[in-house]
């Protein structure tokens, strides 16, 4: 039975809604007996589990929310071991391994729109295209570097 529903009927077995002021003023505790009585249920701990009532429970608890489990461990091993024969049948292809040139940069930035959002660096898209004339040779050195070394500088 819904709460909605409940307190409709408690109520309604209440002959006159000023019996509810008068006892909100007079005697507290019979207004809260009332009220915890239109809670249909109340929670079993079985249904719960124990509360945490000293810190310690509660902090391990929390710690230990989205560890892996054992299922989740044989997962990522089974996708690391695939991932390991993937790599070693891997051929180095011409296409991925060139560097990167000023036409595909230039096809990229084209590809930016207006009015987007910054990225992290708080750059606005229209300055890094509408730049592109000046700043051009340096993406292709950048991104050359990077590709190269495998390292993506932090600032």
């Amino acid at each position: 039975m819904s709460i909605k529903k409940n307190l409709f009927e408690k109520l309604s077995n209440i002959s006159d809604f000023e019996k509810l002021s008068n006892i909100s003023e007079n005697n507290p505790q019979e207004l809260w007996k009332i009220l915890n009585s239109f809670n249909p249920k109340k929670c079993k701990v079985e249904e719960c589990g124990e509360p945490l009532f000293n810190y310690h429970d509660t902090m391990v608890h929390f710690q230990n929310q989205g560890m892996c489990i054992d299922s989740d461990i044989n997962f990522k091993n089974k996708i690391q071991e695939e991932l390991k024969i993937i790599e070693k049948d891997m051929s180095v292809t011409l296409e991925t391994d060139k560097p990167i040139t000023c036409s595909e940069i230039k096809e990229v930035l084209s590809k930016l729109k207006k009015g987007k959002a910054s990225g992290p660096g708080n750059i606005v898209y229209e300055v890094i295209k509408y730049s592109s004339p000046v700043t051009l040779n340096s993406y292709v050195k950048l991104f050359n570097i990077i590709l190269k070394t495998d390292y993506y500088p932090k600032h």
